[in-house]
């Protein structure tokens, strides 16, 4: 009976123990298949390449076929609700798609980059086990609370926010993994696991997100001038607006005294007066209604400027349009 109940224990057991190897390799191995025969296009190498990825961090970039896709293609594959611009999107284990800017532009370089940056990173999350994700997510949320809240990373964070903890969780690991420079050692070493140098694509990022802000700053400030200039505009027309009763005043006294020389012509020299003063309001408001739209011309321009490079990469533009 002991020797029955030994083989049968030892025949039960040796199946498991292929079965635990089996599930602990199985991603290794299907990676490998997916992968054996795949030869990324150029520009996808090349963004690899760019990225500084780990084998760890090509693996999941390639394995999810990441296509560089025109706007048709994009609205189609990467169905937009957001009311944000959305550059990218991702399909658990199967795909990465990337919208193809076509601007050439240096302001809009590193785009593509880091939005594949930021859709591997997903796969990546994805892949984490429970207690993984865990101690990843504590360690996000940290790098989270740190942030001001004025800050446009916080705000992009803040905007999936209905979306509910899980969808918050997952951004949170691509945008602070792509965008944020100074984090935690602990969380550094993690990403490490995907990026040579990940200095690299928050470079990137912030190069190209600092030329959005300074177009932002330019804005804010000729919307500051122009609040002043109109206060000051609306100061002179009130002054030009009492100066204009003042004169009516005087003229209908000049035209009562017009029997009378001697007194016509002691008033006629201060009413003179107040003309004088009165032209010179008027050419001073003049100019500061110039300056005002010279002004509003200025910040127009680089309105139009940020809208233009807005709309280069973002693919609802081109599906409007059509």
């Amino acid at each position: 009976m002991k020797k029955a109940f030994s083989y049968l224990l030892f025949a039960v057991v040796l199946p498991v123990s292929v079965v635990a190897v089996t599930l602990t390799h199985y991603q290794t191995i299907s990676d490998y298949i997916a992968l054996r025969n795949y030869q990324p296009p150029a520009r996808i190498a090349q963004i690899r390449d760019d990225l500084q990825l780990t084998k760890t961090g090509e693996t999941l970039f390639y394995v999810h076929d990441p296509q560089i896709v025109s706007s048709d293609v994009f609205s189609t594959s990467c169905p937009v609700r957001e009311k944000t611009i959305v550059l990218g999107c991702y399909y658990t284990n199967t795909s990465i798609f990337i919208y193809d800017v076509q601007d050439s532009r240096a302001e809009l370089q590193g785009v593509e980059e880091v939005t594949a940056a930021h859709e591997m990173l997903h796969a990546a999350y994805d892949r984490l086990n429970e207690n993984e994700r865990k101690e990843v997510v504590a360690l996000l949320e940290i790098e989270y609370s740190k942030l001001s809240d004025d800050s446009r990373v916080k705000q992009n964070i803040d905007e999936y926010g209905p979306q509910g903890d899980t969808v918050v969780q997952n951004e949170l690991h691509s945008i602070i993994g792509t965008e944020i420079a100074d984090i935690s050692d602990e969380l550094e070493e993690y990403y490490t696991r995907y990026f040579e140098d990940r200095q690299v694509v928050v470079t990137i990022a912030e190069n190209y997100a600092e030329v959005f802000r300074d177009l932002e700053r330019q804005i804010e400030e000729y919307d500051s001038e122009l609040s002043v200039l109109a206060e000051s505009i609306d100061e002179e027309e009130s002054i030009i607006r009492d100066y204009q009763e003042e004169l009516r005043n005087r003229a209908a006294e000049l035209e009562m005294l017009e029997d009378n020389p001697s007194q016509y012509n002691q008033r006629v020299g201060s009413y003179n007066a107040v003309v004088n003063v009165y032209n010179a309001t008027v050419e001073s408001y003049k100019l500061l209604i110039n300056q005002y739209n010279d002004l509003v011309n200025k910040r127009n321009d680089i309105s139009a400027e940020q809208r233009t490079l807005y709309d280069a990469i973002d693919a609802r533009v081109e599906t409007k349009e059509e």
